[in-house]
């Protein structure tokens, strides 16, 4: 009797283990699903933003260059030398940016991207290269 009586709480037991094992693994799917929403939607909102930033800072752009051109223009007594001067300045400040490119953008990108994946890990970068150096 007594050797029954075990059989069916092995039984319950793992069909209650089966359960939770069900259980932990649906909820592991969740959690790792809701994450990645969480990383697509970041990833989404960092995108309008910039290209939302990207659209307002060029207008801005034209509009400064066009009222730049017109008042080069009354100043030299002609449209064609003031917008033609216009273009040359933004022709100049452009290929400064393009040599200055890595200063400016790459590398404080690179910077902030390396800084927001290390807070999402407990490793601090520091620790991180002290890491990788024993290895």
């Amino acid at each position: 009797m007594d050797k029954i009586h075990e059989t069916e709480n092995l039984d319950q037991f793992a069909e209650n283990m089966k359960q939770l094992a069900q259980d932990y693994f649906s909820l592991q799917k969740r959690i790792a699903r809701l994450t990645l929403i969480r990383y697509l939607a970041k990833a989404g909102g960092g995108i309008m933003d910039g290209v939302i930033r990207f659209i307002l800072l060029t207008a801005v752009l034209v509009f400064a260059a066009i009222t730049g051109a017109f008042f080069l223009s009354e100043q030299l007594k002609t449209y064609a030398g003031g917008f033609g001067l216009m273009t040359l300045i933004l022709l100049m400040i452009s290929i400064l940016i393009h040599l200055a490119r890595k200063v400016l953008f790459v590398n404080p990108i690179i910077h902030r991207l390396v800084k927001k994946l290390h807070a999402e890990t407990d490793l601090k970068p520091e620790e991180y290269e002290d890491n990788n150096s024993n290895q």
